[in-house]
Formats: C-alpha cells, structure tokens, sequence
C-alpha cells in the first residue's frame, strides 16, 4: 500500500498535477469528521448520565437556592443539547464535503483511489482509537467529579436540614418519571392486582374471627350472609380499581426494574430512598464481610441441616415431656425455613457512604423461637425503673427533675451494640434472674435449664447468607433477630446494677436500649465515662455534652430554663425528610389518619407549652407537603387536643382482623364488623413500591409448600391435598404409604388398592398454590376438592360453612 507521499508523487508524475493541497484539505476533512462522530458520542453519553463537560460550566460564585440551582443546571443541560445539534449539523456539512472530494479522487485517479480509501480507514483507525481513549478518561473523570459533588450537596443538605427524598449515586442519570415516582416514598401502595386471592384472603379472615366470637350461631350467620351481599356488590369495583392506577407507574416501574447495574435502596437513617451502582453496594458489602466480625463457613456443606436436626430432636424430646403443646411444636420446627439474608443500607450521612449490615430474620429458621422467647424476656426485664418504653415517658419523668448548680447534661451511646455485647456474661445474668424471679413463669411451662437451653440456640446459631455463601457472625447477638433487642436490654440493666446504682455523681439516668440520658455532676463526666468503658472491653461508650443549654435524646430536644426548670420540644436529626405516607397511597383511610394522629400526638406530648403551637404548625405544613387536606388535619388536631387531656386508659381485649384493603368494599365489611362483633381492625395496604423496585437483598429459597396435585395414571380421577412442608417430601409419603397398603393413612394409596394396575402419574404431580399460613391451606384445600370432579380424596377436607360457597367457588382456579 502506498503512503500519502507515493501517492501525491504518483499523481503528478503521471498526470502533470500537484495534489498535494487538495489531498491535504481531504485529510484535515476526515480527521475533523472523526472528531465530530466521537465527541457527539462523549456528549450524548454525557448527557445520559447527567454530566456537563468542564468547558460547558458556567463560573457562578452566587449563593443559590434550590429552585435558582435548578434552574442554574437546566440551562447549561440545553447548552449541551445545543452543542450536540450543532455537532451534527457540522458534522454534516464535513460529510458533504468529503464525498465531494473523494468523487473527485475517484473519477479522475481511478489508480491510486484503492490506497486512498486504505491510507483514510487507517488513519481512522489511529485517530478513534486515540480519542476513545483520551475521552474515556474525560468521562472517568468527570463521573469521579459528579461523584464527590453529590456527597458534597447531600453533606451540605444534611446540615442546613434541607435532606432530599431521593438520593442517587449510581452513574445513572434518573428521567423525570423516575424521580417522581421515587418520591412518593416506598411505603407509597397501588391497588392489587390479584382480586380473587384479595376476596379469598377476606373471606378466611371473615370466618376465622367469626367462628371464634362467643355469639349466637344464628349471629354468625347472619354476618357471613351480609359479607357475602357486601362482596358480591362491590367486587366489580375491586376488579376495576387496578385500571385506575395511572399508565407512568408501570412503564416507569419497568424501565427501573429492567436496569440491572443499578439497586435501590432505602437509606439507614431517614426516610430516604437511594439508588447505587450495583457494582459499588457488592464491593462494599464484600469488604465488610472482610473487615466484620464474620466468617465464610467453606468446610461443612451440612453446616445448617446439622444446626437443624440438632434442634428439632431438642423440640421433640420438649414435647414428650409436655413442655410445649402440639401447636408451638409445629410453630417452632425449621421445616421450609429460609436461610437469614445479609444485606446493607447506605449511610447517606456519612462520607463515602459506608453501609450498615443488616440480617434479614423473617421466616428463618429461629425467628419463631426467638419470638416464643422474646415474652418471658420481656417479663423479666419489665417494670426496670430506668428503661424507657419511649420518649413520651421520658419527657414524664423530666418533669420531676430540675439541674442544680455544677450539674450537666450528657448523653451516652454504646459503639455498635449489637455485635459487641458479651454473650457468655449476658446468658449468666440472664440465667440468674431466672432462678431468683418466678413472674416469667406465667409464659411459659420450660424451666430454667430448658429456657436457657433454647435461648442459647437461639442466640449463638448466628449463621447468614450472601450471594449464595454461607457465614457466620463471631461476636455479639444475631442482628436482625427480634430477641437482640431484649437481649440487649437485659445486658444493659446488669451494666447499670453494677455501675450506676450506687455511683453519687450519677444524679439522673434514663435509658432507651443504649441510648443513655443523664445529669450527672460536671466534674466528673470523664471519671464516669471511664467507669463504663472499664466494665467490658467489648463494650464501648461515647459521650456527647450539652451545647448552648441544649441536648438532643431520642426524639425530644431537651433546655435549661430558668430556676434549672427543664424545658422539652420535638427533635428531629438533619438527616430527617419530613416524608410520611403519600395521602393518595392505596391505603385504608384509618391508616392515613393514624399518621396525623401520630404526628399530633407527638407534638402535643413532646413539646412544653412554650413550643407546642410552633410544632403543629410545622406538622400541618410537613402533613399538607405529603398530600394530606389541611381540613382534616386541623380536625385531628383539635379532637386530640381535648381526648389527650381528658384521656382514660381503656382494656385492649378485644381480637384482631387484618382485612386486605379493597376500596369500598372493605370500608362497608368494617362498618359490618363493628356493628356485631368486639374485634379491632387492622388492614393490609395495597402492593408498595419498596415489595416492587428493592432489589438489594438475595431472593430467598423457593417455598415449596401449599395445595397440590396428585393424577392417577390410568384414570382420570385426582386427588387435591396440603402440606406446611415440602411436597415432594410428602409424594414420598403417599408412595410410602402404596407400597405398604396403609389404605387408612392415605387416599392415594386406597385408591390404587381399590383399583390394581392403578399408579402416581408422577410427571403430572404439581403445586397448585403456594399457601404458608395453616388455617389459609385448610380452607383452599377445601375449595378445591369442591371445584374438582373426579377425587380420589375420601373427605372434603375442612368444613366450609354453605353461605360462602357460591361466593368464593369462582375466584378458585381449576385445579
């Protein structure tokens, strides 16, 4: 091939012609038609991702307001969207001129035209590669840039308390779409899309409360007949109401969802919503593992079924002995328990976003232990005459108290309690108060040695996954768990028997888990704060002084007045959004109602005189923010103005119903309840954003429980059965019980003796739905022997009273 000089010698040694300018301007054309392609490239993507290159800032040394900031970044984003239109049309104008001359070359030096053609895609080539390179370093650059401005902007947000909603770190820029539908909050809830399993779940609960109300049988049936008049009139609604949902919140829900290089998140403090690379969480959350109190269990692949086969014979030997009944023992069997599940939640407050690990306990294999645990710890820790329930009786007790002259204000705070409390001095305190108190007792039939056997399972199995590897926590108790809290606490009560009880320079001392308020004397707050580090060497205390007569506890500002006189009102930390529940959410009204009450309630309870009005004030405008009409905020206010004060403590003995939210229907089925039975309430929302766009946490193991099928080979006929455990564990039962003619064990097994030659279609055995919860898998068995022709089951399952029948039968499914 020849180069760009043999070229121009050739051209004017054959045909009399210099060349050489005009094959010059064609080289200047090409190289500035590359440019031009690859920084519309850099600048499209630039603009993708929410960055304006340095040479398109505009210098503003001006102190802006959110508003004048934004419009500050609005123009220079239409600056580069001009700059990318006037690429182009330059870009054309080159390309134009280029084909020009190189028709030119073509028709006139048809002999060297093939290595002109060569010698430019070479020179292409070069050049592109060398400017990918240069602006890839441009964006790394700017990327690095954007990263540190954000944690910049939010540091300074934090500060002037001015915290956004939605916070976004990952290299992504969100649409406008996006962002709106973030800012609803994750609790925000959309209608179900599923109506029969919403009507089924209605019905269930409907009975279930109903059969269990000490009223006439005449009574309860005319409640399950009026549900059904209620649900047949109002059930085209709830099929309706999830076509009233607005079209941009599926299509955005989608587009969140389909970008897999990003999680979204909620942050650890704050009402915040955050999105990350998802490469940057994995990262963070692999050096944790490394750097934490944890370790990789790689040499025992039976390491969690060992834990578990150990446990159930425990349960078992318990149920022989007639310590638990026959429900708690199936309550408390590992069977289909999910494996706990690490995951974190970035401390936005924090710089470079450091995150908080967090084990997600629901559903696992002792969650329900540490629940049946959690009462008769509490019992025992109850009545402690310095823990706190909440801040309400905080700021009760700080009406007795008034500081003296060389007094101070401080607050104490244990460095991460839960992986540092000493569990081997904490289950021997725990062990004594048991043997020296009866009144845990009443909670249980265990004993001592049976109780601190089960709650050292519970506290030391502290084995989790992530992404696929099992670990195991080496210190503290298992975070995540419902019974660390307690725990926790009744570590605390032995550090103050030991520490504080007799102390005289401790003058007052109010505790919340470990957060610690306290009025001690001036002069000694070192000797004290080294007192505590000294008691354990796991534990570590940190101390905060008052400032400006001022010191934040819990949720209440605390001041000095007058006299010594100690004044109170609301606090919230600057990492607070002021974000409550959406009012236009898919919620029950009585739950939009109870965040007013709550808010309310705090204002009127937390705040002194002094500052009571100003807080209502910024509740109504915080409420008002959140979509709530500001008439029925002034409403709630002035009915707790008058039932806070003249408030009598009434008995809470009345059952519980959660009915799921279906619009008016379940408003009318409320109003029904109330009337005939003594039963509260609760309701369950609609679908929330956080079940729909959090995907941060490992899936859990698949749950392989519920209804299900069984076919006979050579006949049509089924059989419809349930099972709380793994189905497949329960067709080895049914061949089990074939092979050995246990005709009276199995249905399956009478049928294939009534019938030689009849034999399991094991291809055709399946689950129908999956159904966890016990009396749920009753009923749904019930009804689908009734919708199936062609049983081999014997019975009809559970009783399923007739009123329901006609109601309910079309929502199920053929089986």
């Amino acid at each position: 091939m020849r180069g760009w000089k043999d070229v121009i010698n050739f051209i004017t040694n054959h045909n009399g012609v210099d060349m050489t300018t005009r094959l010059r301007e064609l080289q200047k054309i090409t190289q500035k038609i590359f440019q031009l392609e690859n920084n519309i490239i850099f600048l499209k993507r630039c603009k993708t991702e929410g960055l304006v290159p340095k040479g398109m800032r505009i210098k503003n040394n001006l102190s802006m307001t959110d508003h004048t900031e934004d419009l500050y970044e609005n123009f220079q984003f239409k600056l580069l969207k001009q700059t990318i239109r006037n690429n182009y049309k330059y870009l054309h104008q080159k390309i134009k001129m280029y084909r020009g001359s190189m028709n030119y070359f073509k028709t006139n030096f048809i002999n060297v035209f093939p290595d002109i053609e060569n010698l430019i895609r070479d020179k292409k080539e070069r050049l592109t590669s060398m400017i990918k390179e240069r602006q890839l370093q441009k964006f790394n650059y700017l990327m690095k840039c954007q990263k540190k401005a954000i944690q910049s902007k939010i540091q300074q947000k934090i500060k002037t308390g001015k915290y956004a909603t939605v916070i976004n770190l990952a290299n992504k820029s969100l649409t406008k779409d996006e962002e709106t539908l973030l800012k609803l909050g994750m609790n925000f809830a959309i209608p179900p899309h599923n109506v029969a399993e919403q009507i089924i779940d209605t019905v269930i609960a409907v009975e279930r409360v109903v059969n269990d109300a000490n009223i006439p049988e005449t009574k309860k049936e005319n409640i399950r007949y009026e549900t059904t008049k209620i649900i047949n009139s109002e059930k085209r609604k709830v099929a309706e109401v999830d076509h009233k949902m607005n079209k941009w919140i599926k299509t955005t829900i989608r587009k969140l969802k389909d970008d897999k290089n990003i999680i979204i998140t909620k942050a650890d403090k704050g009402n915040a919503t955050v999105i990350m690379d998802k490469l940057e969480y994995e990262t963070k959350m692999e050096n944790l593992l490394q750097s934490g109190p944890y370790q990789e269990i790689t040499n025992d692949t039976n390491y969690k079924k060992n834990i578990e086969d150990t446990y159930k014979d425990y349960l078992k030997t318990l149920h022989e002995k007639e310590k638990i009944t026959t429900a708690q023992l199936h309550y408390l069997s590992p069977n289909l328990k999910s494996t706990p599940i690490l995951y974190g939640n970035p401390k936005i407050h924090k710089l470079d976003t450091p995150l908080r690990p967090i084990i997600d306990y629901r559903d696992t294999t002792f969650f329900n232990l540490a629940m049946l645990l959690k009462k008769p710890l509490q019992t025992l820790s109850k009545d402690h005459k310095h823990s706190l329930k909440n801040s309400y009786q905080f700021v009760e007790d700080l009406k007795t108290k008034k500081l003296k002259i060389g007094e101070v204000m401080v607050s104490f705070d244990v460095v991460s309690m839960f992986t540092k409390i000493p569990i081997q001095e904490t289950l021997d305190f725990i062990e004594a108060k048991l043997k020296s108190t009866t009144s845990w007792k009443s909670d249980t039939k265990l004993d001592v040695d049976e109780f601190m056997s089960l709650l050292n399972i519970c506290i030391k199995n502290t084995y989790f996954s992530w992404r696929t590897k099992l670990y195991k926590q080496l210190e503290g108790s298992p975070m995540g768990s419902p019974i660390s809290p307690i725990f926790a606490e009744l570590f605390m009560q032995f550090l103050k028997e030991q520490i504080v009880k007799n102390n005289k320079n401790i003058k007052f001392w109010r505790r919340f888990v470990d957060d610690i308020f306290s009025i001690i004397q001036a002069r000694k707050a070192k000797q004290i704060l080294k007192l505590l580090n000294e008691f354990h060497p796991s534990i570590q205390f940190t101390i905060e002084y008052e400032q400006n007569d001022s010191l934040p506890f819990l949720d209440v500002m605390v001041y000095k007045k007058e006299n010594g006189i100690m004044g109170h009102r609301v606090y919230r930390k600057n990492t607070h959004t002021n974000q409550y529940l959406h009012y236009n959410s898919f919620h029950h009204p009585s739950q939009k109602i109870s965040v007013i009450d709550s808010l309310v309630t705090r204002a009127l309870k937390l705040s002194d005189d002094t500052n009571m009005e100003e807080e209502l004030k910024f509740v109504t405008d915080v409420l008002i923010g959140n979509h709530f009409p500001k008439s029925k905020i002034t409403s709630r206010i002035n009915y707790l103005r008058e039932t806070l004060t003249n408030s009598t403590n009434k008995s809470d003995d009345n059952k519980w119903i959660a009915l799921p939210f279906t619009g008016s229907l379940c408003k009318r089925l409320s109003r029904l309840l109330r009337k005939n039975l003594d039963v509260k309430i609760g309701y369950f929302a609609g679908t929330k954003l956080s079940s729909l766009l959090f995907n941060f946490k490992d899936k859990k193991e698949k749950v392989n429980c519920g209804i299900y099928k069984i076919k006979c080979k050579q006949c049509a006929d089924i059989y419809i059965g349930e099972s709380g455990r793994d189905i497949l564990t329960r067709l080895e039962e049914h061949e089990a019980h074939i092979r050995k003619n246990r005709v009276q064990a199995s249905a399956v097994a009478l049928h294939m003796a009534e019938n030689p030659g009849h034999e399991i279609d094991k291809a055709s055995f399946k689950l129908i739905e999956i159904e966890t919860r016990y009396f749920h898998r009753k009923i749904k068995e019930a009804l689908y022997i009734k919708k199936s022709t062609n049983t081999m089951n014997t019975n009809n399952g559970i009783k399923i009273n007739s009123i329901w029948t006609p109601t309910i039968l079309p929502f199920i499914k053929n089986p």
